[in-house]
């Protein structure tokens, strides 16, 4: 009787003992699995984090190089204008020169053949009239070139200033406007860029991706994610008036532009 009854005892101990042993592995079981749910929680958030800070890096990289192809390309455009009216300004320089020269060479070719012709006349009257003649024309002719100078070489090379002028002011207008429209629609890729990252459905990333294609322009893009893939038509035309001014410009042949 006593050794069923130990045996008995015996035997609850060991189910006591099993049963906790399965509660603590059930226990142990429970807690690896909420580190292992934290630990893919913050990998996510890490991963997460990490995206948005590779695309405002690469937001602020493209801003920097957008600023820098700007500063140069106004550099140049500058550069270029005052080029151009140098070489207008010292064109007319050199063909007023020109002329005041081949002028002057007539002139003195004709002082020579008078003074040969008094140089036959005895008569000092004569002499004294011709010699009063050729000062005269002289004087003349010296008042038609600084008049000739002062009343067309100075007002058309201020002509030609003002027109580059006014041509300059057009196209940094076009500029700027240009500017400010590729500032907006980076602003806007780069707010879309943020929304696609945060999106939580397939469906909304591909309607972001197909807003962002039409704004970057893209003739064909893959739409990643989903069942399947789709492929996102050529976009209109989204040129502002501005882009299509300086476009325009660029393909002139107009010396003017810079070609």
């Amino acid at each position: 009787m006593a050794d069923r009854e130990s045996e008995k005892q015996s035997s609850v101990l060991f189910s006591l003992r099993e049963l906790m042993n399965l509660e603590e592995e059930r226990i142990e079981t429970e807690k690896q699995r909420e580190e292992e749910a934290r630990a893919a929680d913050k990998r996510a958030k890490m991963e997460a984090e990490l995206r948005l800070r590779a695309a405002e890096e690469a937001r602020i990289r493209a801003e920097e190089e957008r600023r820098q192809n700007d500063a140069a390309r106004e550099r140049e455009e500058a550069a270029r204008l005052e080029a151009i009216q140098r070489a207008a300004i010292e064109r007319t320089r050199l063909e007023t020169e020109e002329r005041a020269r081949l002028a002057q060479m007539e002139l003195a070719h004709k002082h020579e053949r008078e003074l040969m012709a008094l140089q036959s006349d005895k008569q000092k009257t004569g002499l004294r009239r011709a010699l009063i003649g050729v000062a005269v024309a002289s004087v003349v002719f010296a008042g038609g070139g600084l008049g000739y100078y002062f009343g067309v070489a100075v007002p058309e090379g201020e002509r030609v200033k003002a027109a580059a002028d006014n041509e300059a002011r057009t196209l940094k207008e076009a500029r700027d406007k240009a500017e400010a429209e590729a500032n907006a629609k980076s602003k806007m890729i780069a707010d879309l860029t943020e929304q696609r990252d945060k999106a939580r459905t397939d469906k909304e990333r591909i309607e972001l991706d197909q807003k962002l294609n039409e704004l970057k322009g893209d003739p064909k893009k893959v739409v990643p994610g989903g069942t399947g893939t789709g492929v996102v038509k050529p976009p209109k035309d989204t040129k502002t008036d501005a882009e299509k001014l300086l476009d325009a410009c660029k393909n002139s042949k107009d010396p003017a532009c810079g070609m």
